[in-house]
């Protein structure tokens, strides 16, 4: 175990978290264990802006996608990984500048797979967000909160 870790979890989020910590991990190494973390966020949460300007933000169509995957987030996902999530309802929610997608996440109102055998389940009322992505010349900019809390708000205003 990373010693250093364990001290800034311990600082962090106190002598609780590094228990859990210590026993996820010797459990994995008896037993094959997979730790899905989840964070909640409410969809009331103030709308955030980007630094710089010039972004404007929605749900990005399938040829801008494509476009993003030729660009530079094709080692994250495929144009059948696109299309199978729109199939399934999924829709992808983004920040563009000048005509490029700069930033995006997908989100569905469904359970989701998330690996080969494991799907998430989730409350009607709830909203699970995946496979983030900011375009590396585009990073630092706070763009993935401020698509994260007007992804929100667009959902919320939808019901």
């Amino acid at each position: 175990m990373n010693v250093r870790y364990l001290v800034h979890t311990a600082k962090r989020f106190g002598l609780g978290a590094v228990g859990t910590h210590a026993t996820i991990a010797a459990v994995g190494r008896v037993v094959p264990l997979r730790v899905l973390r989840f964070l909640a966020l409410d969809a009331r949460s103030p709308i955030l802006d980007p630094e710089g300007g010039g972004y404007a933000f929605g749900f990005i169509p399938r040829h801008a996608l494509l476009e993003a995957i030729r660009r530079s987030a094709g080692e994250e996902m495929s144009e059948a990984f696109v299309d199978h999530a729109l199939a399934r309802g999924h829709r992808c929610f983004g920040a563009t500048r000048g005509g490029e997608v700069a930033s995006f996440a997908w989100y569905a109102t469904d359970p989701t797979p998330v690996d080969e055998g494991l799907e998430v389940s989730f409350a009607s009322d709830l909203l699970y967000m995946y496979k983030a992505y900011t375009a590396p010349q585009h990073r630092g900019r706070r763009l993935h909160a401020a698509c994260v809390t007007r992804a929100l708000d667009a959902y919320a205003r939808a019901g």
